[in-house]
């Protein structure tokens, strides 16, 4: 912004206004930079005394104050800043305006990522509590809400009682919300979704043989639908102990409805002006407590609102081993697609020799994400995948332009999930060679330059290095993980360089799932999981088309159909000839909706968004068994076979109970 210049144009007030709201824009978003540095660095220092069991009671509670004031100068310059920046944008600013506000909304994207990912936990009295920013679209929990956990307790020391543990919902304990506690020695998922309830308690394990170590935990609602999962790492092996209990609501309702204006995020207690639903008001939690993710967010606790009673002097965090569980014995990082790794002087652990090598092992399920970038001036060098495939582009300024090396072939597709194992070399005389598991993906001769880079950003880079050359300007953060970056067969922490931003350990599986899909009216998704939905079926998914008709589900037996549909926009049901249709609404318009369907002995049901119902008595000749060995695949989105028309639009957070 300190390089706009006085210009002329038809409506110079609005410009000059523009300009004005500009400038203020401009000192706030100075405020917010400054807020970055505190949090970066001191849990830079902190994660250092961590990692080397140099403990500091002193410099933990100088890295919570820094990150409480960080995050609430946050709370405060944030709201007013977008304000500003709205103003401005409202206003149809010229291009290097729009430019440097896109850049503040960066920074301050950046500022929040920082305290999202601080992977500490907080150590809780009886008498303490945190109050975490809720989620900011709340759109995404109302079909399924997952919160994962690590927690420590020590029934050697303190005694298991009856305790709270965390609180999502609203601020008066009314209406829908979720939960867990302590109750009669059992570790409870609680929620309400509208009416009444429900209660899913962990008989199989005691919490007061709980050992005394971060034990993993995740809370799930799927529609109507609850589960509580319970995994204990052994500290010598690595076998663990798993435990599972689902339970479910009794009625339909399915839909986790909180109103964003007075929704909390509550871990350990609440304050005396919060009020709790009867079956969570307890007593404060004891003990040590980690956040870790809300459906396919990573989150902590150091992206609290307020904390109360928290005395960190007193009561100094629990270190947590990072690779006490099997799924990250090895050390993992996670890209959410915003966030970065930096390596400066790359040359500092192994030269550049003749022959220059990079590995790096990562998993995804994006179609397009950078894997690592090297820019200097005019030159660049980006390994990517372009459409599932590897795709590496270099220029060192050569006069017959850029070089790529790629192969679009089926065998080399690498966003399914798995982890691929990505080597580069580049020999600076010869070729330079594209592997992927250890398989040949291109080669092609090497103009005989050496690498003129030092640095090199993993898994995406500031807007301002991918605007710099228009080979870069479409380029998009890695979502997913990586297990490891080589250079010359030397691995970088990537957590402990400087220049790292925006990613954090661990790859839990959430982050390499997708739950929604597009279909274009000639795709569908297929299962051969065996399900049975002619006579004991519930499922549900959310759905969003501005077409009238198309199939979202469907099933056969030999010549016996099952089929959720659009038909001229309405819902309908089909088992086996019967069917159910809702008729109070049109449903293609553009919204999204969820659906509900369940069939048992005694009836059909169909439902949308909790309100629209249809019920319909099963006929007393529609049971009938069926042929184990025949091929039972059912689909999302259309199918091979059926005579309806497949469907055209997104389709999200589908579930089979």
């Amino acid at each position: 912004l300190t390089n706009l210049q006085p210009f002329t144009d038809r409506t110079p007030q609005r410009l000059n206004f523009s300009l004005e709201v500009a400038e203020e824009t401009l000192n706030r978003s100075a405020e917010v930079l400054q807020t970055i540095t505190p949090i970066n660095n001191k849990v830079q220092q902190w994660a250092h005394n961590m990692r080397n069991n140099e403990y500091s009671t002193a410099a933990y509670a100088n890295a919570v104050v820094s990150a409480k004031e960080a995050v609430k100068n946050l709370n405060e310059l944030v709201p007013e800043l977008l304000n500003k920046l709205k103003v401005v944008e409202d206003k149809k600013p010229v291009s290097n305006v729009t430019t440097n506000i896109m850049r503040i909304r960066e920074l301050i994207a950046q500022a929040r990522s920082v305290a999202k990912k601080v992977q500490v936990s907080m150590k809780f009295t009886g008498q303490s509590s945190v109050e975490v920013h809720p989620p900011s679209n709340l759109e995404e929990l109302k079909t399924l809400t997952s919160i994962s956990l690590f927690m420590r307790v020590d029934p050697d020391k303190d005694p298991i009682e009856d305790r709270f543990i965390l609180y999502l919902g609203d601020r008066n304990g009314k209406k829908d919300y979720m939960g867990l506690a302590i109750k009669n020695d059992k570790l409870v998922f609680v929620y309400n979704l509208g009416r009444e309830d429900v209660e899913i308690p962990l008989s199989s394990k005691p919490v007061s043989q709980w050992p005394a170590v971060f034990n993993y935990i995740k809370i799930e609602r799927s529609g109507r639908h609850g589960k509580v999962y319970l995994t204990i790492p052994s500290q010598s092996t690595t076998d663990e102990q798993k435990f599972i209990q689902k339970g479910e609501a009794p009625s339909t309702d399915s839909l986790f409805d909180v109103d964003p204006n007075n929704v909390v995020f509550f871990i350990g207690g609440v304050p005396p002006d919060v009020k709790l639903p009867p079956p969570l008001s307890l007593a404060h939690f004891v003990g040590c407590i980690e956040l870790a993710s809300l459906n396919n967010d990573v989150i902590s606790l150091y992206n609290f609102k307020e904390t109360h009673g928290l005395n960190v002097a007193v009561s100094p965090p629990c270190p947590r081993y990072k690779l006490a569980f099997s799924q990250s014995r090895i050390a993992s990082y996670l890209f959410d697609g915003t966030g970065y790794a930096l390596i400066r002087n790359i040359e500092r652990r192994a030269k550049f020799g003749q022959v220059i090598r990079f590995d790096i092992s990562l998993r995804t399920i994006a179609n397009n994400c950078a894997i690592f970038l090297m820019v200097s001036e005019g030159n660049f060098f980006l390994l990517e995948i372009k459409n599932g495939f590897l795709c590496l582009t270099y220029d060192f300024g050569f006069s017959d332009g850029p070089k790529f090396l790629e192969n679009n072939s089926s065998k080399f597709q690498i966003n399914d999930a798995k982890y691929h194992e990505v080597s580069v070399m580049y020999h600076q005389l010869k070729k330079v060679i594209l592997l992927v598991d250890k398989s040949l993906v291109k080669n092609v001769e090497n103009p005989k330059t050496p690498l003129p880079f030092s640095d090199i950003y993993i898994g995406g880079a500031p807007s301002s290095i991918l605007k710099s050359r228009p080979e870069l300007s479409s380029v998009a953060g890695l979502k997913g993980c990586v297990k490891g970056f080589l250079f010359q067969k030397r691995d970088f922490n990537l957590l402990e360089e400087p220049g790292t931003i925006g990613i954090s350990s661990g790859c839990p599986e959430e982050s390499v799932m997708s739950r929604e899909a597009y279909f274009n009216g000639e795709s569908y998704l297929g299962s051969p999981a065996k399900i049975s939905p002619f006579d004991n079926f519930e499922g549900g998914l959310n759905f969003k088309t501005l077409l009238p008709s198309g199939l979202l589900f469907y099933h056969t037996e030999g010549s016996d159909e099952f089929s959720i549909a659009l038909e001229n926009g309405a819902v309908v049901l089909n088992n086996r000839g019967t069917k159910v249709k809702l008729q109070k609404k049109q449903y293609n318009d553009g919204r999204t909706h969820f659906l509900l369907a369940s069939v048992n002995k005694q009836r059909y049901l169909l439902l949308v968004d909790d309100k629209d119902k249809q019920e319909k008595k099963r006929p007393s000749a529609a049971t009938k068994s069926s042929s184990d060995s025949l091929v039972k695949t059912f689909y999302y989105g259309g199918s091979p076979s059926s005579s309806l028309k497949n469907f055209t639009g997104c389709i999200s957070y589908a579930y089979i109970n």
